[in-house]
């Protein structure tokens, strides 16, 4: 249960592309996805996310994972997400008919989260 993973690599290499962008004005994606809209219509709440232009969110094929909403009574429940284009994606849950919170990648430990940009660059953990 160490939150400092093993695999430095990863790490090593975002840090490069943030390098390479800011020092040496490369034009290829460097900056993780976050989300930085919100808004919710009745029972889905509908994220927009920044992104490098000309990168999109990637929906993998056995579906996204970290999305939990909740409700007026405050709990959280896994919820289901779909990307919808570039950089949207919507979150629901049938049993919450009207979401209030968001919460995406928020956890003690290591989050089970899989949002990507095609640049393969992992979406920023989120409570809004």
């Amino acid at each position: 249960y160490n939150v400092h993973p093993l695999d430095k690599r990863p790490a090593a290499q975002r840090l490069l592309r943030l390098a390479r962008a800011m020092l040496y004005e490369k034009t290829d994606a460097a900056q993780a996805p976050y989300c930085d809209a919100i808004s919710m219509q009745g029972e889905c709440a509908h994220l927009h996310f920044h992104i490098f232009p000309g990168d999109a969110l990637v929906m993998p094929d056995e579906g996204l994972r970290g999305f939990t909403l909740c409700g007026r009574d405050g709990i959280f429940h896994p919820a289901q997400a779909v990307v919808t284009g570039p950089a949207p994606v919507e979150v629901r849950h049938a049993e919450i008919p009207h979401p209030m919170v968001v919460r995406y990648a928020w956890a003690d430990y290591i989050p089970e989260a899989n949002l990507f940009t095609r640049a393969g660059l992992a979406a920023a953990p989120f409570s809004l």
